[in-house]
């Protein structure tokens, strides 16, 4: 059950302070990120800025940009969304999905061609996520290289590692393209709560990097101690990136001012957060209590109010112009989002993990993934019993993954149906 209040809070935070922004290397002095750590500096970040009053307007058009702008609707970033189609990393191969036909295959359409090497044009090997920015694709492969992709697969721009120094041992790294940069952070070779380890090599902060072959990588914040990098969110919204970071606050970076900003009054007990209409939206739960708070922050007043009370435990994931999503586990084989709108109004439930019985494989599993101005898009990893059966590389992999997808005209009448991508093929003709 969902309930719409008016009320205010005003919440405390933590603090951890950072000067100037600079180069990676920090010397050896007090840990000025937390003073109960000694021995090893962080790298400087940027001058953060804690007084609202203070904090500098921007002059740069804030509308989307869907060439240039991250989506903030990214929750599984195996998907990129163009134009005119969207583009699936499926084992190490793109697939292209048409919007406007309805069609979808493997990227490479070279004939006789295995998909198997780098010949392939559709070959994405040891990649993670994809992102579509102006014109191109973006990828992360091979210890941490930032590699540019035309769209048709056929030409391929290494443009340098995104890593400071020494060697990543393995560690894993998040990362998202916003106006002409892209906004990374890792952390190896150190653990939670290892004092004399948790920066070393830069780890543990988040940078950001031009796109282009010859500039360095900048330290934008070292992140704060003893808290889960995984966990940790950057969202790009015009010319901020936000920076949430569970059980530690709501910063965001100024790109014109090339400043941090912190929301302090916002306090550190949240469970997520959404950016629109100048207003923050972030979800707050407490161990002892069975539902959710959420909260909104209008950032040109600097007044808090509740927007909605949630009778259980949810964060926020994701959100776009239309709707913000919250989810919670459902069950042992299901986590569910709430689909919410603006106005604080319950629209839908839908699937952001599942398991589904289907007749025609072994296993199916949909997971939500991201989001346009028309349809919310699934990702379903179709488990074979056989590779034989595989429809992209028959013989070599015993699963593969497809789109579906929800129209959101649909919501609103209460009633959907998860359609197969043939179904715009459908409705067209």
């Amino acid at each position: 059950m969902i309930k719409r209040k008016r009320n205010s809070l005003i919440c405390l935070g933590i603090m951890f302070i950072l000067s100037a922004c600079s180069s990676p290397e920090g010397s050896i002095e007090e840990n000025i990120a937390d003073d109960g750590i000694s021995g090893i500096k962080p790298p400087e970040g940027c001058e953060i800025v804690e007084n609202t009053e203070d904090f500098e307007s921007v002059t740069d058009d804030q509308n989307f940009n869907e060439k240039t702008d991250m989506r903030t609707s990214v929750y599984f970033a195996n998907i990129a969304i163009a134009e005119d189609g969207l583009y699936l990393n499926n084992n190490d191969l793109l697939i292209y999905y048409d919007k406007k036909t309805g069609n979808s295959d493997l990227l490479c359409g070279k004939p006789d061609c295995e998909h198997i090497s780098e010949d392939c044009n559709g070959y994405v090997m040891s990649s993670s996520y994809i992102q579509y920015y102006n014109g191109d694709l973006y990828t992360v492969k091979n210890y941490y290289s930032l590699v540019k992709i035309s769209t048709d697969g056929t030409v391929r721009e290494n443009l340098g590692k995104l890593n400071i120094s020494g060697d990543l041992n393995g560690g894993s790294i998040n990362w998202y393209i916003h106006r002409g940069y892209i906004y990374y952070w890792y952390a190896s070779g150190t653990s939670i709560g290892n004092d004399e380890t948790y920066y070393i090599n830069g780890s543990n902060c988040i940078y950001r990097k031009a796109l282009d072959k010859n500039s360095e990588p900048e330290c934008i914040m070292a992140l704060p101690i003893e808290k889960v990098s995984a966990s940790h969110r950057i969202v790009g919204v015009g010319s901020y990136v936000y920076i949430i970071i569970d059980e530690a606050g709501i910063y965001r970076y100024n790109t014109e001012s090339n400043k941090i900003e912190w929301f302090k009054d916002l306090g550190n007990v949240m469970r997520g957060a959404a950016i629109y209409d100048n207003k923050i939206y972030y979800a707050q739960f407490y161990e002892d209590k069975e539902k959710t708070i959420i909260y909104s922050y209008n950032i040109e007043s600097n007044k808090k109010e509740v927007f909605l009370e949630i009778d259980k435990k949810v964060g926020i994931s994701s959100w776009d112009e239309d709707f913000f999503y919250i989810t919670y586990e459902y069950s042992e084989n299901q986590w569910i989002t709430e689909v919410i709108n603006w106005k604080g109004e319950y629209v839908a439930k839908i699937p952001n993990w599942e398991s589904v019985e289907a007749s025609n494989c072994k296993a199916k599993y949909r997971m939500w993934a991201i989001t346009d101005a028309d349809r919310i898009y699934i990702i379903s990893d179709i488990f074979l019993d056989s590779s034989d059966d595989n429809i992209y590389t028959p013989g070599i992999a015993n699963a593969y993954s497809i789109i579906e997808y929800i129209e959101k005209e649909d919501l609103q009448d209460g009633e959907y149906k998860i359609k197969e991508w043939s179904e715009i093929k459908e409705a067209k003709e």
